[in-house]
């Protein structure tokens, strides 16, 4: 991690989920990771994987009660973990990483 501006440097990109063309651009993103994985599975053994996480909740959400962790006392939009409330489908914006699989 860049200790200068808090970006990972597994970091790709931010796409917005209603601009159908970074969408596609995602998609196209995975196809080619997916296609990656296939070349470089026998001659290396390295894959990779690209993660995708939810940023900027279209609504807040109670978080509810886990076994370990207490419910949000309010509406928030993500939980303790850093994760939105409410899966990607909450999400207006769109990060993806690109990380080696170990």
């Amino acid at each position: 991690m860049n200790a200068n501006n808090r970006q990972s440097d597994s970091y790709i990109g931010t796409f917005d989920v209603k601009c159908t063309a970074d969408m596609q651009r995602l998609s196209d993103l995975r196809q080619m990771v997916r296609y990656l994985n296939r070349a470089l599975k026998n001659k290396t053994g390295k894959t990779f994987r690209i993660i995708v996480r939810g940023r900027k909740p279209v609504v807040k959400m109670p978080t509810p009660k886990a076994y370990l962790t207490p419910s949000s006392r309010g509406l928030v939009s993500y939980t303790r973990f850093g994760n939105i409330v409410g899966g990607i489908s909450n999400a207006t914006r769109l990060d993806a990483y690109l990380y080696e699989r170990r």
